[in-house]
């Protein structure tokens, strides 16, 4: 597994892009999570570490909102 990066381009309005799936490692080792928007990004599923080590970083403009009980 690698690290992600999540994107969200829509800056206008009410648009936003909800990640609603968990966020998490499969394997060991250590893994980043980037999100980068000029939008907005709700999280709504756990951010865990897995079977790896996930840090979050966070880029933008953006609001980053995790709403679940996360354990990264």
């Amino acid at each position: 597994n690698k690290s992600a990066t999540v994107e969200q381009v829509a800056t206008t309005g009410g648009n936003k892009l909800t990640v609603s799936g968990g966020v998490t490692t499969s394997t060991a080792g250590a893994k980043t999570a980037t999100f980068r928007a000029d939008g907005a990004i709700d999280v709504t599923a756990a951010v865990t570490d897995g079977a790896g080590q996930l840090a979050l970083t966070k880029t933008g403009a953006s609001t980053l909102t995790l709403t679940a009980d996360n354990t990264y």
